[in-house]
């Protein structure tokens, strides 16, 4: 393409992409066009893409690009085709890196949000054995996914988490949706300064802190007053051994006195703590020893974040014999 680099907001391909025509190879030279944050949408035949999405990944990934959504359509009489929309995000790994988190380019559609409510209620509703209760004993979270639920956009953060963790096989490893309800006078519901990987490897066994990754999905608005999440910039960088307490049952890593945490003094003398709020269908990504805790929720309603975790295939816990529940740490049984 003879025009310079980072001259388009948006790009787009349909009928090129098939067996003897374009191949992934020809990617970074569309790509490189891209201005920071802008997109290309393309159809790829279903048959090319399934056969050659290693190299398309490969290629994407290599230019600082992130696939966001995938999503089967008819194109061709019979023949079905890929739409895909690939988001230049020359920041996102190398903030994450950097800071320890970042805000995404893209949002969750308002589909997603309302699957992932519905979803909530239902858990709320059956009574999971995966719910969670405050002292109070009002629901704060639900644990476990469920196939099919808000697919594209978990598939998408897949994509993303792969550029991220440069891991080509990843699974769904923890998913849960964290429900803070109003404090109303109460002291329930705040959440002490943690890392989650210190949970993964302390009640799981999972060996490395770099080949999984974290996203926080705002399925309501988040501010200060609800109990927005806080993050410690460059606390991923620190190393530190957090207080652990002695409780041993899979509760303990979701109570309100956690079971491991970060000491109180080094988090009042960490230099940078930022909120995590937006608009509903926000995204963040997280390092999985980045500090984050949240305050009380001094709202009327309550405060709805989904969590989506994802694990490489060569990074599966192993050694602990009293396994956590299906519904905590999934095995690997969503790969993508």
């Amino acid at each position: 393409l003879y025009v310079p680099d980072s001259t388009f907001d948006l790009m787009m391909s349909s009928g090129c992409f098939y067996p003897g025509h374009l191949g992934p190879d020809v990617l970074p030279n569309i790509l490189r066009k891209l201005k920071p944050n802008g997109a290309f949408i393309f159809t790829v035949r279903r048959s090319m893409f399934e056969k050659e999405e290693e190299d398309f990944i490969r290629f994407i990934s290599g230019s600082n690009c992130m696939i966001t959504s995938k999503n089967l359509t008819p194109y061709y009489g019979k023949i079905l085709a890929y739409t895909i929309t690939v988001c230049k995000c020359d920041d996102v790994p190398a903030t994450v890196r950097a800071k320890g988190f970042a805000k995404l380019p893209i949002i969750a559609d308002q589909s997603d949000i309302n699957d992932l409510l519905k979803y909530m209620k239902s858990r709320i509703r059956r009574k999971h054995p995966g719910n969670v209760y405050d002292s109070r004993g009002l629901i704060r979270a639900v644990h476990g996914y469920e196939q099919g639920l808000a697919s594209n956009l978990v598939s998408g953060l897949a994509a993303i988490a792969k550029t991220i963790t440069k891991k080509e096989k990843l699974y769904l490893y923890q998913f849960r949706m964290n429900n803070k309800q109003p404090a109303f006078a109460s002291n329930a519901g705040a959440w002490k300064t943690h890392r989650d990987f210190d949970f993964w490897q302390g009640m799981d066994g999972m060996q490395c802190s770099q080949s999984v990754i974290v996203f926080h999905i705002l399925v309501t608005d988040n501010s200060p007053a609800n109990g927005a999440v806080y993050l410690c910039e460059g606390s991923h960088n620190e190393k530190a051994i957090p207080d652990t307490s002695e409780g041993q049952s899979w509760k303990d890593g979701f109570k309100e006195e956690l079971k491991y945490t970060i000491s109180d003094s080094k988090v009042e003398t960490w230099p940078q703590h930022t909120p995590m709020v937006g608009k509903a269908g926000d995204i963040f990504a997280m390092h999985s020893l980045t500090w984050h805790y949240s305050k009380l929720n001094q709202t009327e309603n309550s405060r709805v974040l989904c969590t989506c975790v994802f694990n490489s295939l060569d990074n599966v816990p192993v050694g602990k014999l009293n396994r956590r529940p299906e519904f905590i740490v999934h095995s690997p049984r969503y790969i993508f």
